[in-house]
């Protein structure tokens, strides 16, 4: 019995560093992934133009993609996105990755963080980070990010 994984993703390009460090330095066989997708709530459907953010399933599909190159068997890989609506803060984000960990038992979350804080908005990945951390029981990975030039 592997372990079971959750990915926070988002939108943005740095998750795909997140995604590779995984299939790279943590798939153990066995594991059963879940990208878990932090994403503003209008933006599921349709993705945000005023964000340039594709629709969740894109986004899937592309990380998806992804761990499939790494070898890692397409079976073993679910999504879902949790409907937090825009308004909701990193702290909130956290939260409800949190409870989403535990309610689903993961063994272990991974999540992405800046390495230079770069102003981003509520949603910025260095404050999820640091609030899954404070939180968090499931053991949680922060993949160091670079910073955005």
């Amino acid at each position: 019995m592997g372990r079971k994984v959750g990915i926070l993703v988002k939108s943005t390009g740095s998750s795909e560093v997140v995604v590779n460090w995984y299939g790279m330095n943590e798939y153990k066989t066995g594991d059963s992934i879940q990208l878990i997708n932090v994403c503003e709530g209008k933006d599921i459907r349709m993705g945000s133009r005023y964000r340039q953010t594709p629709p969740a399933s894109h986004m899937f599909e592309r990380y998806t993609k992804k761990l499939i190159e790494k070898g890692i068997p397409r079976h073993v890989i679910t999504s879902i996105t949790l409907p937090i609506p825009s308004t909701e803060t990193a702290g909130m984000i956290a939260r409800e990755a949190k409870r989403h960990a535990e309610r689903h038992q993961l063994d272990l979350l991974i999540c992405g963080r800046r390495v230079k804080p770069k102003k981003f908005g509520i949603f910025s990945p260095v404050l999820i980070a640091d609030e899954l951390t404070k939180t968090l029981s499931t053991p949680t990975y922060i993949v160091p990010l670079p910073s955005p030039e």
